[in-house]
């Protein structure tokens, strides 16, 4: 368990542009298998592998800048309670049964309100659009992350096969804010592996349990 934590904060660290110390010549990172990780454009000014997603109601603007090299998918929402705006993979992420993973993918919120019925949040998932079976990290209630923050998704398929053949969605539903989204990652991690709790790493290295999260306790957490 420790050594499978150890590894996936020094992956987070590579992510976050950090160098990675390793005890030993064996404790390496593993490469990104995920293809579509916003680094080409197509001519549509979105990521490549990527199509934006919004219902009808919803008012919304999706654009890409480059913060230091990398490019940040930035999504602004003016109106609150108009629909779901984010972009999802066009495809599904080619996952192999048997086998498990994480997905990590670094997500900055500001100013995220909301107002009236229904539900109210920004996710990070991954989701099979045919059965509806999806995990996810779901940012609750107002207010914002203070900076980068890393969703972390652990993917058993085994236990969960039907998570298999899914989708990345990233989306916001009926809130107003601006969400910026930068370095979708997958990686495999040991058959063996215990761990199993999906997680949002700050980058002041504290973490809280993920699946819903609040982000006034991230705002805590933060200071």
């Amino acid at each position: 368990m420790r050594k499978i934590l150890r590894f996936i904060t020094g992956f987070v660290l590579v992510l976050l542009g950090h160098s990675l110390i390793a005890g030993d010549e064996s404790n390496a990172i593993e490469k990104n298998l995920l293809k579509w990780n916003f680094c080409i454009m197509t001519n549509k000014g979105i990521p490549d592998g990527y199509k934006v997603s919004f219902s009808q109601e919803s008012t919304s603007s999706i654009s890409v800048i480059n913060e230091e090299g990398t490019n940040v998918v930035r999504l602004e929402l003016p109106e609150q309670g108009k629909g779901w705006f984010g972009i999802d993979t066009a495809n599904t992420i080619g996952l192999i049964q048997g086998k498990k993973y994480i997905f990590t993918v670094q997500i900055k919120i500001e100013g995220q309100k909301y107002s009236g019925a229904g539900d109210h949040f920004f996710y990070a998932a991954l989701c099979n659009t045919q059965t509806n079976k999806e995990i996810y990290n779901c940012f609750n209630g107002a207010g914002d992350t203070g900076g980068w923050v890393t969703s972390v998704l652990f993917i058993d398929t085994v236990k969960t096969p039907k998570i298999v053949d899914c989708k990345i969605l990233l989306r916001a539903y009926g809130v107003a804010g601006i969400y910026y989204i930068k370095n979708p990652s997958i990686i495999e991690v040991p058959s063996d592996s215990e761990v199993t709790k999906s997680q949002i790493i700050l980058d002041n290295n504290k973490s809280i349990q993920g699946g819903h999260v609040k982000l006034e306790d991230i705002m805590q957490l933060s200071k």
